[in-house]
């Protein structure tokens, strides 16, 4: 029997994520401990008057009503935390993201955003690993404009319902972009050491406003589509 010659291809739309992460064990824990909370309430209220020790059903109580649900609140927490640094948690927002998420996925585009998804420079988490700033506090800055963005949303604001242009709190920061290219050999040679010249501009920032002396974005970008721009198109084609 004759086997083709034709080379077998391997195609993965999406990077390989392997199953069992961290936050999925972590919703799938809280679900079981909220399971064994009320099998322990059942328990206890059935057999209660018959076998068990008061000293016994005092500890399955203590340990289902106390115990147990803080380890649900800390896992829940988690699983929440981690959960919102994934893409489909900021494409859940449609209205307002959808134009962002849309067009990093977009084979065809060629702003930042989608040059990076396209290239697999970032291989999960694009959204987080963009903008919010990295150590705890960075983390812990990112919950909270999150809960202002979901004050946002809630409110159903023009930039939630995506009719205004969603802005950035203040300049974006170089140290976002040279965190992951700084020190590669494409990033250090290309442009004839372009990026070796500007160094110091790349890395100090205004003394007035902190803003990077010279932006990444100066030479490479956009990083997303306008609203506008988009607003034009969709005029156009009509």
């Amino acid at each position: 029997m004759e086997q083709s010659s034709a080379p077998i291809g391997l195609t993965l739309e999406k990077p390989f994520e392997g199953r069992g992460g961290a936050v999925e064990w972590a919703g799938s824990l809280t679900t079981a401990l909220g399971v064994l909370i009320l099998i322990i309430i059942i328990f206890t209220a059935f057999f209660e008057r018959r076998h068990l020790r008061p000293s016994i059903v005092s500890s399955l109580r203590f340990t289902s009503l106390c115990v147990l649900p803080l380890l649900i609140l800390f896992l829940g927490s988690f699983s929440t935390l981690e959960g919102s640094k994934r893409t489909e948690f900021c494409h859940s927002c449609h209205s307002a993201m959808d134009l962002y998420v849309d067009d990093m996925q977009d084979k065809e585009s060629t702003t930042l955003a989608a040059m990076h998804y396209k290239k697999r420079l970032i291989q999960t988490d694009e959204c987080y690993s963009c903008h919010a700033d990295y150590g705890v506090w960075g983390t812990a800055d990112a919950k909270g404009r999150g809960l202002i963005h979901l004050y946002y949303w809630v409110t159903n604001s023009a930039t939630a319902r995506g009719e205004q242009q969603i802005k950035l709190y203040s300049s974006y920061q170089n140290s976002l972009c040279l965190y992951c290219h700084s020190g590669s050999q494409s990033f250090l040679e290309s442009g004839k050491q372009v990026h070796r010249k500007f160094a110091d501009a790349l890395l100090g920032k205004k003394a007035n406003t902190g803003a990077p002396i010279m932006a990444c974005g100066t030479c490479h970008g956009p990083a997303h589509p306008k609203l506008a721009d988009k607003k034009s198109q969709q005029s156009n084609a009509q």
